[in-house]
């Protein structure tokens, strides 16, 4: 019989089907992957760097921000005593009982001195300070250049650090004074010491330092144009910094900062750079593997051809069939005959089992078994294989070395060619970092990742298992809604990170307060829920116990922390509710124990709360108010009562508009709660419209009457009204529709209005008062107030309120600071009226002092514009 011809064997000189084709291709895919990988490590280092760079330009803002907040506030002395001297025509006889006085006001002046002409005549204090007076400002040769610039420049400047005569370091801060209002007559210049480095401490500069950061504070001699260092962390000059420059009078300071390790990150580098260059390696290794794999099946295909005849076919069939079967995979495969003796097994059997050829061959897969399935299990995989000759699916086994582990089995007869079984094929996959991997996807899917307590998911589970228990034994349980207090400062300060550790402390002590069968889960955020269950079938006890624990968990989370470097101290915040005994829903119960927890931060944090059932129904009634607040508004149940203002000869001004709102069905709504209904649901603005135009409509008809068209109308601005985009046409509308005299309109801003973005409220106060309205800052002096920023906004009134009123009268040696203020407002053209007044003690001092409008209870309570004559 003629022996067949062999295939052609493809030419392995070749390009790319030989040897050595397969390194070149090898090769080119290495440099290809190589490129990637670089041009992504490049990418991904310059997004780093960008990153970095954005979080130093706001820690430097904000270090900045506090230094220029800092000085501004302690430069507001120059101001006032300016004003002394203004006052008192140039020849300040009370200056150093006024500055003694003022000082105790601004403990970071070191010094307070006049200087007429430029000659130092006045410091207060006086000891240690002799040898300043008489220094020709405009004559020493150090001081000169920028005290020109202070005098030409016609506003505050800030000049040093130099040496003080009076010793040690500071800074001066120049404040020209005129005694004109054209600033043609040049007095003088008040000056204000400031101590270096004690004036830069509140920046906290050295925060920098210890958090890796090398920073520089710097200005540009006017005089020398050197650069002039004022505090740094290092002497080596700033590699790339990021810079932020302070505004006036500061405005030739930057701070300069950069990481003091440099901007490179060379292990982050090198990990990247070595995982690019292993991800190269790896596909050209793949690639060479691959085609080697390819020439080898090709030549073994040819070799296999060549070598049969006729006479070995039928003898090398049953070969065929198990080498296809077995050795073309890569899973673990063992060949038995029909009676399950192995014939032979692959080389990743062996891995997988770490039995060897020897040790199996010519036994039964018997020897594999783990003793996790019994009998019936086996006789029902042999009862499918021998029905539909396959059979696949998890089984455990055993290793030669006795560990037990999951498997994939199949397992498949091979028949000959009249369907007689001859042979069994079976094909093991280790399943066990699969298994690994489910069982984590399952944890991640009912547990949190950061504290490993139970999520919302396996807390609702459980809920529900024991509403059910509950329901069915007459048992009672309990649901603590646990949120930590101030929980955000401690992010925003110290990172999150630490916010992290904070969580995961919570979390171990939560556990460890409870018993084993109930259930401590974390919502999200600092948002904890315990569980208790089996707390009794009577409410009395079950409460009493939740209490215990609840009282039990707060004093544990009262305990301080170690948080890495930092001891922290905590509280929080709880909810409690008893379930069982009636029907309730677990969205009911969640919502419920979270409005007992906000009663209790509403009671002062570190607070426990019971529900109570009229909690719900101030809830509900909330509701209810939310969705009739726009009917009301549109219906007229808004009005406006008015408190009366009188200058110090008890005429009547004008009065403040006072909106309320009297509700069908639940009468008088606070005030207060109208504007945040008004807020919190959107309408702000639809209710600023209505008040506008009730109150322009009242001075319309003011106008037209005997004795009051000289009457103004104060109207309260919330902060969100006054940022709404439509506000200025609010406004614009309710003047052109009631025809009323925008001149006697005036717009009460509050005083933490100052602490947002001041540019835009800017810009709106000018258009409004291009129309002719009129602007009041409100309770000025209830901490948020500062001249600084008094200066920055048009306005034209300042309203005093009865905290600032109370100081002043509790402090009556102080009458020459509260008559200095009254004159310093004056003096900035603005119009002071003091509210809340009640007693005549009050009104006398304050006329006494210089003020003289008010309104309060003394002269009259809030009432309809009849009342008001």
């Amino acid at each position: 019989m003629t022996r067949p011809s062999a295939p052609a064997v493809p030419d392995p000189r070749r390009w790319g089907s030989g040897p050595r084709g397969h390194w070149i291709l090898a090769g080119l895919v290495f440099l290809l992957s190589a490129l990637v990988a670089g041009t992504i490590v490049w990418q991904s280092e310059q997004a780093r760097l960008r990153i970095v760079r954005t979080d130093l330009q706001r820690l430097a803002a904000a270090h900045a921000g506090t230094l220029q907040r800092n000085i501004e506030a302690d430069m507001d002395a120059a101001y006032a005593v300016a004003a002394l001297v203004r006052q008192q025509g140039g020849t300040p006889a009370d200056f150093a009982a006024y500055a003694e006085a003022l000082r105790r006001f601004y403990p970071d002046l070191v010094t307070l001195n006049l200087a007429p002409g430029g000659v130092v005549r006045h410091a207060s204090p006086l000891r240690g300070n002799e040898s300043v007076i008489g220094l020709d400002l405009f004559a020493d040769p150090v001081r000169a250049n920028e005290a020109v610039i202070a005098r030409d420049s016609g506003r505050l400047t800030l000049a040093g650090p130099y040496d003080l005569i009076s010793g040690g370091s500071g800074m001066v801060g120049r404040l020209p004074v005129f005694l004109d209002a054209r600033q043609t007559h040049f007095w003088g210049l008040v000056n204000v010491v400031l101590r270096l480095p004690e004036a830069l401490v509140p920046a906290r500069l050295a925060q920098l330092a210890a958090e890796g950061i090398d920073y520089q504070l710097w200005r540009i001699d006017p005089q020398s144009r050197k650069t002039q260092v004022i505090a740094a962390s290092t002497e080596q000059r700033l590699s790339d910094p990021v810079e932020h420059r302070l505004t006036p009078p500061i405005d030739t300071w930057v701070l300069s900062v950069t990481p003091a390790a440099g901007w490179a990150n060379p292990l982050g580098l090198t990990l990247k750079t070595a995982l690019g260059v292993i991800f190269s390696l790896l596909l050209s290794t793949l690639t060479k593997l691959l085609l080697d794999s390819r020439t080898h099946a090709r030549r073994l295909a040819a070799l296999i051809e060549e070598r049969i005849d006729i006479s070995e076919r039928i003898r090398t069939d049953r070969e065929l069939r198990i080498a296809a079967t077995v050795f073309e995979a890569r899973e673990g495969m063992l060949v038995t005959d029909a009676r399950s003796v192995i014939l032979r097994v692959n080389q990743a059997f062996c891995e997988n089992t770490g039995y060897r050829p020897e040790d199996v061959v010519g036994k039964t897969p018997r020897m594999l078994q783990s003793g996790h399935h019994d009998a019936d299990f086996y006789a029902a995989m042999w009862e499918h294989i021998q029905r539909s000759g396959a059979w696949q699916g998890e089984i455990w086994n055993r290793r030669k070395n006795g560990e037990i582990y999951p498997e994939w089995l199949t397992i498949t007869a091979v028949k000959d060619r009249d369907g007689v079984v001859i042979n069994y094929v079976g094909t093991h996959t280790d399943i066990t970092q699969r298994k690994a991997a489910e069982n984590e996807i399952r944890h991640l899917a009912y547990y949190d990742p950061l504290t490993q307590l139970p999520n919302r998911r396996l807390l609702m589970d459980r809920l529900h298992q024991n509403l059910a228990n509950a329901a069915r034994y007459a048992q009672r349980g309990a649901l603590l809604f646990i949120d930590l207090d101030k929980f955000k400062t401690l992010n925003d300060t110290l990172g999150h990170e630490v916010g992290d550790q904070l969580l995961q402390q919570v979390a171990k002590r939560l556990s460890e307060s409870v018993r084993e069968g109930d259930t401590v889960a974390r919502l999200g955020g600092d948002e904890f829920v315990v569980m208790l269950q089996h707390l009794g079938d009577s409410p009395t006890e079950a409460a009493s116990l939740a209490r215990i624990v609840a009282e039990k968990i707060r004093g544990r989370l009262d305990e301080p922390y170690q948080l890495g470097a930092h001891s922290h101290l905590s509280t929080a915040s709880i909810g409690v509710i008893l379930f069982g005994g009636r029907d309730e829903t677990i969205e009911d119960l969640l919502r419920f124990a979270d409005l007992a927890m906000y009663q209790a931060k509403a009671a002062g944090r570190n607070k426990l709360h019971v529900f109570d059932p009229a909690m719900q129904s101030a809830l509900s009634m909330r509701a209810s108010l939310e969705n009739d607040l726009q009917q009301g508004i549109e219906s007229g149940q808004l009005l406006l009562h008015y408190q009366a203002q009188f200058d110090d000869r008890d005429r009547l001004l004008g009065a403040e508009a006072l909106v309320r709102w009297l509700h069908p069905e639940h009468g008088w709504v606070a005030p207060g709660d109208i504007i945040e209904l008004a807020e919190s649901t959107g309408q702000i603005l639809l209710l600023a419209q209505c008040v506008l135009e009730i109150a322009c409509r009242q001075l319309a008809t003011w106008n037209g009457q005997a004795g009051k068209g000289d009457w103004s109308l104060s109207v309260n601005i919330s902060p969100k009204e006054l940022r709404h985009p439509g506000f200025v046409q609010a406004v614009e509308s309710a003047l052109r529709l009631t025809g009323a005299d925008p001149s006697k309109l005036v717009l009460e801003l509050p005083e933490s209005l100052i602490l947002g973005e001041l540019a835009e409220t800017r810009a709106k106060m000018m258009t409004l008062k291009a129309l002719g309205v009129r602007f009041a800052l409100d309770n000025f002096g209830n901490g948020y107030g500062s001249l600084v920023f008094v200066r920055r906004l048009p306005l034209d009134q300042l309203k005093i309120g009865p905290a600032f009123i109370d100081s002043l009268l509790a402090h009556p040696n102080e009458d020459v600071i509260a008559h200095a203020f009254m004159e310093l407002i004056h003096g900035l053209g603005l119009e002071l009226l003091a509210e809340g007044v009640e007693t005549q003690e009050q009104r006398d001092f304050l006329v006494l002092h210089g003020c003289r409008t008010f309104q309060g209870y003394f002269f009259a309570r809030p009432g309809s514009a009849q009342m008001l004559g």
